[in-house]
This record gives C-alpha cells, sequence and structure tokens, in this order.
C-alpha cells in the first residue's frame, strides 16, 4: 500500500530532521514548533526545504533555515512516487 509506504517514510523523515537539528549546537537549547514543506533528491538528500508557518522568532526562523540547507540525507531512499513536497512538523522541546 503506497499510502502506508509514504506515511512511514514521512515519519522517518520528521525523527531525521528533529534528530539532526538537535545535533545543532544554535538549535537545540531553543523551543520551537513548525511544520515544513521538504523536497528530497532521489538519493535522500535534502533538495529543498521551507518553513510553512514562523516559529514567531525571526532569528529561530533564520537559524532553522539555514541549518535545513546543510542536513546530511535520509538513511533510507524515499519510495518511488513519493509525493513531494513532504509536509512535516518538527518540534524542540528544551526543559528547565
Amino acid at each position: 500500500n503506497n499510502a502506508m509506504q509514504f506515511a512511514f517514510y514521512t515519519r522517518m523523515l520528521q525523527r531525521h530532521l528533529q534528530q539532526a537539528l538537535a545535533r545543532r549546537a544554535e538549535i537545540k537549547r531553543m523551543d520551537y514548533r513548525v511544520k515544513l514543506r521538504v523536497w528530497l533528491a532521489g538519493d535522500g538528500s535534502i533538495r529543498r526545504a521551507e518553513l510553512i508557518d514562523s516559529t514567531g522568532n525571526t532569528e529561530m526562523d533564520t537559524k532553522l533555515r539555514t541549518a535545513l540547507t546543510d542536513l546530511p540525507p535520509v538513511s533510507e531512499l524515499p519510495p518511488e512516487k513519493l509525493p513531494q513536497p513532504i509536509s512535516v512538523r518538527i518540534t524542540n522541546r528544551v526543559t528547565g
């Protein structure tokens, strides 16, 4: 079932983005919740990513945009005919 395969891949992409961003010193200590549109190349690399909405913090938006251009490819190749762009919500909560 393609829809299930696409949903699974979208969740994997969401985890990949959150984990990769959490490794960035300039981002990992900041709270955010934002929706993205992501376009992937056939090799799993991110061709383009844009914020659908704002985090409410212009500086944070800029840091996220910059980081998104420089993330490692997704380890698993995208399924054939995966509809793009892929919409994902990413969040980071810093407690304490």
